[in-house]
């Protein structure tokens, strides 16, 4: 912004509105790196190795693969195991939450 352009908007606010748009300006500039933050910290998530450990440590079953999927619109991890009796399964894990996700409930 113009140095010239900025300086004759400060002068035209009338006296008594001067302070409040110096702290409104001032709390916009130091709040908007918060909110940032505050997204990046809340779109911190599982990611599909964690959910694979997850998987591999809490069933007696081998990890034959992993990849993420989106499923009704969510983020889903998809893992392929194979399980002590020979049997392949696919277990699901929401990958916000880190939570199992069953057959039936998908949400």
């Amino acid at each position: 912004m113009n140095k010239r352009l900025l300086f004759s908007y400060i002068t035209s606010i009338p006296k008594k509105w001067f302070f409040q748009t110096v702290f409104f300006i001032v709390f916009i500039a130091n709040v908007t790196p918060g909110f940032a933050a505050m997204d990046q910290l809340y779109l911190a998530k599982v990611s599909v190795d964690e959910a694979a450990r997850r998987v591999n440590k809490n069933q007696k079953s081998r990890v034959l693969g992993a990849k993420t999927k989106i499923i009704e619109g969510r983020e889903v991890h998809v893992i392929k195991t194979l399980s002590d009796k020979g049997r392949i399964k696919n277990r699901r894990i929401d990958a916000e939450t880190g939570k199992a996700l069953n057959k039936g409930n998908k949400r």
